[in-house]
């Protein structure tokens, strides 16, 4: 019997991949979705446009919007009666009525309680982290708190891409839900969330500032790894010298010894230089 779901997703490359994956599960009747916001025109709107695919979805699919529907979503919860809420990038609390509805899962791109907030992705590459992977966890008041039901690690080459690591990450989550369903006792070596775990809010403009003292690789895989259309990195170096920057087109290490020198189509890191586009 396929369990009838709720989804709260947002319109992020993550969610995006998650969702074109998620409606041709075969253990899922899609019943309602909810993007996070204000309905444009009114208290609900067919599939919105972010969907690509051209599968399962009912052309008739609810689509609530929240806050701003909540009430009229709390009342389309208690008609249909769905057996799962799940989440995924979905930037608000859900209320308590909600939660109480039905049990509710979030499927967070990271190894939790490391990187909780809506941008994991982002803080894991300007961190230098090489341990990426995906998270399932029950949903409570208290943002990416909740238990930790399933966890699975993969391994990203270097200079992976933004669109890529999110396919991939989509993926795996997508693969660790469908265990999870047909295995939902086994705990997959998860441990509880415990409060001391990190979280990060929406990048700013200075997050993207790189420091000469990173090593190469790790510069090369940050830049690569959340470049997007109108955003420039900041570098400086020793003697005061700035660079702006939109993407990197590949590094290579050198002795430490070795005299580097930044300049438009390089720049200079304590273990090698990085190439620019």
């Amino acid at each position: 019997m396929k369990l009838r779901t709720f989804v709260f997703i947002n319109s992020t490359t993550y969610s995006r991949a998650i969702l074109e994956q998620l409606v041709q599960m075969q253990e899922l009747d899609i019943l309602c979705m909810v993007l996070p916001g204000y309905s444009p025109a009114s208290n609900y709107i067919k599939t919105p446009l972010f969907i690509s695919t051209d599968s399962t979805l009912d052309s008739n699919l609810k689509v609530f919007y929240a806050p701003d529907n909540t009430t009229k979503l709390q009342q389309r919860i208690a008609e249909l009666q769905p057996d799962l809420l799940l989440v995924t990038c979905f930037p608000y609390r859900i209320r308590d009525s909600i939660l109480s509805a039905a049990p509710c899962i979030n499927l967070h791109p990271s190894l939790l309680p490391a990187y909780r907030g809506p941008t994991p992705l982002f803080w894991q590459f300007q961190s230098g982290e090489q341990n990426f992977g995906v998270s399932i966890h029950r949903v409570i008041a208290k943002m990416d708190r909740g238990t930790i039901l399933k966890q699975r690690k993969i391994h990203f080459e270097w200079g992976i891409n933004k669109v890529d690591a999110n396919n991939r990450l989509a993926t795996c989550a997508i693969n660790l839900l469908e265990y999870h369903i047909h295995q939902p006792h086994e705990k997959d070596d998860a441990n509880d969330l415990v409060t001391e775990s990190s979280a990060q809010g929406f990048p700013k403009e200075k997050n993207y500032q790189i420091e000469e003292n990173w090593s190469v690789q790790r510069a090369f895989n940050f830049v690569r790894g959340t470049a997007a259309e109108g955003i420039e990195f900041h570098y400086k170096d020793t003697i005061g010298n700035h660079f702006w920057f939109i993407n990197a087109d590949g590094f290579r290490t050198v002795p430490l010894q070795a005299q580097l020198e930044s300049t438009d189509y390089q720049l200079s890191f304590r273990d090698g230089v990085l190439y620019l586009k």
